[in-house]
């Protein structure tokens, strides 16, 4: 179990830097939608908008879960889940994006965890704690754009 947690930090870490695994559905308008089991995003157009002449970063089109990509197993640790959010032009640096828990056996710390993309506009929530085995639905969201990613924790 051990190495195994080791291997899934240094995998969050891999896909941190940028790699790809699998996807989750996209609804726009803040609403969950209904959970889905790593679903084709739904893309969506999402338009520059400016302000006293700077340019801002496009709206948020996708959200696409890059792990876990299989079960892990139910140790008591906390699982990273890494997502990568995409607008009309690619990846999106510097976007907030807020996890929650919408249905399962786990929790974050205060009910929710917020972090930033990177360049690649790859982030990770780090926290979310299991309370056993089961399917995990999350809610995960940046500006007006919510999808809903699984995450299977075997027994």
């Amino acid at each position: 179990m051990i190495a195994r947690r080791v291997l899934g930090g240094v995998l969050a870490l891999l896909l941190l830097a940028g790699t790809t695994a699998c996807t989750a559905s996209a609804s726009r308008g803040g609403s969950s939608g209904a959970p889905s089991a790593r679903a084709g995003a739904a893309p969506s157009t999402g338009a520059e908008t400016s302000g006293a002449g700077a340019a801002t970063a496009p709206a948020p089109i996708g959200i696409r879960l890059l792990g876990p990509d299989e079960p892990v197993p139910f140790d008591g640790e906390a699982v990273s889940v890494v997502v990568e959010v995409t607008g009309s032009g690619g990846p999106i640096s510097g976007a907030d994006v807020t996890f929650t828990v919408v249905s399962g056996p786990a929790a974050f710390p205060g009910r929710f965890e917020v972090s930033t993309t990177d360049e690649t506009g790859v982030t990770a929530a780090l926290m979310l704690t299991p309370t056993g085995p089961g399917e995990i639905v999350l809610r995960v969201a940046s500006g007006d754009l919510a999808s809903t990613v699984t995450v299977t924790i075997a027994p």
